[in-house]
């Protein structure tokens, strides 16, 4: 049927179907990355999503999701400049570089399986963030002493992680736990001091 494959083939159809409109400066950009990977592109990189398209996005937008794509290279630091930015996941990419500071409206922070490192990114975990995910990284070092007790979930699997973690027993708010796949030592934090546990996984 010829106009089903033309359809098929309509720039667009396939982010359409991720809630993605191609005509807008987001939505065109993703597209255009996805188009490029069918062509044969299987690099698309973050600068498919360019300073300028991202300069180009309404103010008031609250949430960002460019998680499970094949993005790499930085996180471009104009995500700072958007005001009411409240969600960033762009988890399982090929991600590296470093990390923007963010605005002060951001709870939501996923960056988890990407190419990250270096130590822990404290600057991400102001007091406004209630959950921080980078598990599946190359980050190192030890656990920095959090002072964040609005903090519900904390993530950080499956990075180069070393210390103990006895101090983690102060984020009574926590409702998930994951510090499995590092090299932490000593002492297990006392469970029963997280009254809203709902995933304790080390």
């Amino acid at each position: 049927n010829r106009s089903a494959t033309t359809a098929a083939r309509r720039p667009g159809s396939s982010c359409g179907a991720a809630g993605l409109a191609d005509d807008g400066p987001l939505g065109g950009a993703q597209c255009a990355a996805r188009r490029a990977s069918c062509l044969g592109d299987r690099r698309a990189t973050a600068a498919a999503v360019s300073v300028e398209t991202i300069a180009m996005l309404p103010h008031q937008l609250q949430e960002l999701h460019l998680g499970s794509n094949m993005f790499s290279g930085e996180i471009p630091g104009v995500y700072a400049f958007l005001p009411r930015l409240n969600r960033l996941n762009v988890a399982n990419n090929d991600l590296s570089g470093v990390l923007p500071e963010l605005n002060d409206a951001v709870e939501y922070i996923d960056i988890s399986y990407n190419k990250f490192n270096g130590s822990f990114p404290m600057h991400l975990l102001r007091d406004s963030v209630v959950s921080l995910k980078i598990s599946g990284n190359a980050f190192s070092g030890t656990l920095p002493l959090v002072s964040n007790t609005m903090l519900r979930d904390l993530e950080v699997g499956s990075n180069r992680f070393y210390g103990s973690l006895g101090h983690l027993s102060s984020l009574i708010q926590l409702t998930s736990l994951n510090v499995s796949w590092n090299a932490f030592t000593g002492a297990l934090p006392p469970i029963m001091e997280f009254r809203d546990i709902r995933l304790f996984d080390v």
